[in-house]
Parts: structure tokens; C-alpha cells; sequence
């Protein structure tokens, strides 16, 4: 099948979107953020992502990855918060984007947008090509290691979820880089 594989970067994940009456709400993994002072409010505050959130149609939730300060390392060596866009879907109808066409769709309104390290590649049943494709430097900081790739069909397979595997029964995956793993550089 044809993939689009993306650079995973490493941050802290965050989901994004407005409610019927336009109120901006932002989530880390596990919980809706209430507090402004928290870093997931702030990184989105920091990167606009509320007022950007407007432009879009209700309904719209979106996914990415909140690097910067004080998170994970600062690897990307940013000097203030910064949110990648990594998944585009509909709360009204519960379908994904499909990737290429989320990543133009975002980077139209403004969203940064996970690197894109292939927009065409046939998935193949090989573990040390799929370790090869993860190794690389990050599109976003050269000087290291990407963490890794995540792999997703440009059009979307969905698997029943009997035992948590799939989110939302979508399926993607991550390769981590073994660089990056070990630290060497």
C-alpha cells in the first residue's frame, strides 16, 4: 500500500478544537487542559493556535506535537513553544484527512505541519528497511537525530480496535530511529 511517512518528533502530544459555540479547548494525551498556565494552554497560545483554530469548519479536531522549552530535552533547540500538526480529522463524522491532504489543507491556514520525509512510499514487510527509512537527521534541527518516522496509508485502513491497538481503529505506526534511541550522534 502507498504511505506518507512523517518525521516523529519528540515532544508532547496535544489535540485541539473548538465547540459548538467557538470555544477554543486544547488536550494533552489524556485530559482536556483547563488551566491557562499549563505548558499544553501555553504552547498553544504561543504557536496561535486558537485564533488559527477559527478559520477552520466546526468539527474540526486536530492533533500535533508541542515542542519547545522545557519539553523533552528541547532537541529542536527552539527559543519559544511550537505545535506541529500531525492528524486532521472531523468530529462530526469521526473520519481522518488523509495525510497529504491535511498537511496542504493546515499549511494553507497557517498551521506548521509535521516534516514530511516521504509522501509517496509503498509500505514493504521489512524490518530493517523499515529501521533504515527511520534513520536520518530531523528536518527541524540537522545537527540531531530524528526520533523517528511515523507511517500512516494515504488512504485511511481502519481495523476493528478489540484490544487498543488502533486509535480510532486507524491504522499507523512509529519506527523509532536506533540513533536516537542510543543517543549517538
Amino acid at each position: 500500500m502507498e504511505c506518507v511517512v512523517t518525521e516523529k518528533l519528540d515532544g508532547t502530544s496535544t489535540t485541539h478544537w473548538l465547540d459548538d459555540e467557538g470555544k477554543y479547548h486544547v488536550a494533552s494525551r489524556n485530559r482536556e487542559i483547563v488551566d491557562e498556565s499549563e505548558i499544553f494552554y501555553r504552547g498553544a497560545l504561543a504557536a496561535n493556535i486558537p485564533e488559527l483554530m477559527k478559520k477552520l469548519p466546526r468539527g474540526t479536531v486536530l492533533q500535533g506535537e508541542l515542542i519547545g522549552p522545557g519539553i523533552a530535552g528541547n532537541k529542536y533547540n527552539l527559543d519559544k513553544f511550537k505545535i506541529y500538526m500531525f492528524n486532521l480529522r472531523s468530529s462530526i463524522n469521526k473520519k481522518f484527512v488523509n495525510p497529504v491532504d491535511s498537511a496542504s489543507f493546515l499549511r494553507a491556514n497557517g498551521f506548521d505541519v509535521v516534516p514530511i520525509v516521504h509522501e509517496k512510499w509503498r509500505l514493504v514487510a521489512d524490518k530493517d528497511k523499515l529501521l533504515e527509512l527511520s534513520m536520518g537527521k530531523s528536518k527541524l534541527n540537522p545537527k540531531q537525530h530524528r526520533e523517528g518516522i511515523v507511517i500512516r496509508p494515504v488512504e485511511d485502513i481502519y481495523v476493528e480496535d478489540l484490544k487498543g491497538w488502533f486509535v480510532d481503529g486507524r491504522l499507523s505506526f512509529k519506527v523509532i530511529n536506533p540513533k536516537f534511541e542510543l543517543g549517538v550522534n
